[in-house]
């Protein structure tokens, strides 16, 4: 005897599997959906077919205008780029070239080469192959299948040279940020790139890398070599520039030339011993270039009293009542001179725009040699003034304060030349009394420098009759004055 319940169950079960059979069958008969499946999508069309005609080209699509866009044959989205002319452009791009015509291209972009196929190409979703099992369609009679055209791939064009790389095939093993030298040279070497600025003050610079800022050379040259590239300024400051054929340079060349003349000598160095120079001819030319050298400055000396007697007068006056502020003033304006010279020369050829005052730099140098004649002139003048107030000979004129005060002070110097002649032991003695009025000479410089910036060149300051003369410190030992006693022994 067979039990019901058992048959039921196996005949709902056939039932329920029937029934999901079925239903996949269903499902993949089903096509894929193709068109628009929203709002979104349906405006995206409708604004690309608008303005575009669309082709369908491998992994991507073409729209060719439909009216005529400057400079935009074709836009080729492919693999989640957009290619104008066949060359890959940015969001920024597209919009500056299709203008209105750039949002539904953008907005078409974001979406993926099946959802765009399915929106614009609606019979490219179904060229696919069928499921298995799946039947064909009926055929009719005289219809063709519709058949889409086939556009070639648009060729790429070839890049254009960069214009930030003019030798694309050179590689960097040393990367610098910058390079400033005082005193030395600068060497950029070919696999070398410096991010900042080449610097270099009395120095040169050699460039065979690429520098990515301005190359600055001040007392120096500047070569620049066949694969060089400077993507700033080449400014060359009392030098000269070398450019080999193949050096690029993209900002501007600037070269301030100065014709300082130079002295080189060349000694022997093979040899350690100079008998020329302990010969009795080299210390005769020694005391005639002594004599004409003080005599070349005796004769600025006269021109510059004769031109301004009223600045001398001034100078005279402060070293005379302020000699040791004069003399460190003179001493730090020696010092800082160069240093700041320096530094405002490379201040005003790195800013580029402070080049054409560059050419005040010769006459801050004049004006400095200015102030040393006028100093030794009032320094001359002072130092023979001094002797003749404790002297009893008559008050000279103005050039005979001059010249008494320069021959004081050169004396020293014409007196071991003097000597030296004699050779041997002398030679040596001579030497010492040189130097003892070298520094006598460097002092009178020193301190004249100093009272002629104080007195502004000798344009401020008190004159020699508005100052009272000094007295002596004891009274006058001459007058018999018994109110001023001398000092105890």
């Amino acid at each position: 005897m067979s039990r019901p319940f058992p048959f039921a169950v196996r005949l709902m079960a056939l039932v329920l599997t029937g029934g999901l059979a079925g239903a996949a069958f269903a499902s993949a008969q089903e096509p894929a959906p193709t068109g628009p499946t929203n709002a979104s999508e349906r405006r995206v069309r409708d604004g690309v077919l608008a303005q575009y005609r669309v082709l369908p080209v491998q992994n991507g699509i073409i729209l060719v205008p439909l009216s005529r866009i400057e400079a935009v044959d074709n836009v080729e989205l492919r693999d989640g780029t957009i290619a104008i002319n066949g060359r890959v452009v940015t969001g920024g791009e597209v919009r500056d070239r299709l203008g209105r015509g750039a949002d539904v291209v953008l907005e078409l972009s974001y979406l993926g080469l099946p959802a765009q196929q399915r929106i614009l190409l609606p019979n490219a979703g179904q060229t696919g192959p069928r499921p298995p099992g799946a039947p064909r369609p009926p055929a009719v009679p005289g219809a063709e299948a519709p058949r889409v055209p086939e556009v070639p791939d648009v060729p790429e064009p070839p890049a254009p040279p960069s214009r930030d790389r003019s030798f694309p095939d050179r590689t960097f093993n040393r990367e610098m940020e910058a390079r400033v030298r005082v005193g030395g040279s600068i060497t950029v070497a070919e696999d070398e790139q410096v991010t900042g600025a080449v610097v270099a003050v009395a120095g040169s610079i050699t460039v065979n890398g690429r520098v990515l800022e301005d190359v600055v050379a001040v007392g120096g040259n500047v070569r620049l070599g066949r694969r060089a590239e400077v993507r700033g300024d080449v400014v060359v400051v009392g030098g000269t520039i070398e450019r080999e054929p193949g050096a690029v340079v993209h900002g501007k060349v600037s070269e301030v030339a100065f014709a300082i003349p130079g002295v080189r000598i060349r000694p022997n160095w093979d040899s350690w011993t100079f008998p020329w120079f302990d010969s009795a001819q080299w210390r005769a030319f020694r005391l005639f270039a002594s004599l004409v050298r003080m005599a070349l400055f005796a004769l600025l000396a006269t021109l510059v009293l004769l031109l301004a007697p009223r600045a001398v007068q001034r100078v005279q006056v402060a070293v005379t009542t302020e000699f040791w502020k004069s003399a460190l003033v003179g001493l730090l304006a020696q010092l800082f001179f160069v240093p700041v010279l320096v530094l405002a020369v490379v201040v005003l050829a790195v800013s580029i725009i402070g080049i054409p005052l560059l050419v005040l730099v010769p006459f801050g140098i004049l004006a400095f040699f200015v102030a040393l004649l006028i100093g030794l002139t009032g320094a001359a003048s002072a130092l023979a003034r001094l002797v003749q107030r404790g002297s009893s000979w008559a008050t000279p004129t103005g050039f005979g304060l001059l010249f008494v005060g320069l021959a004081m002070i050169w004396g020293i110097t014409v007196l071991g030349r003097l000597v030296s002649l004699g050779g041997g032991p002398l030679a040596h003695i001579g030497t010492l009394v040189v130097l003892t009025g070298f520094v006598i000479e460097y002092a009178a410089w020193s301190v004249g420098l100093g009272g002629a910036l104080l007195t502004r060149f000798g344009r401020r300051g008190p004159l020699p009759d508005a100052v009272p003369p000094m007295p002596p410190p004891y009274g006058d030992p001459f007058a018999g004055d018994a109110a001023s006693p001398l000092p105890p022994v």
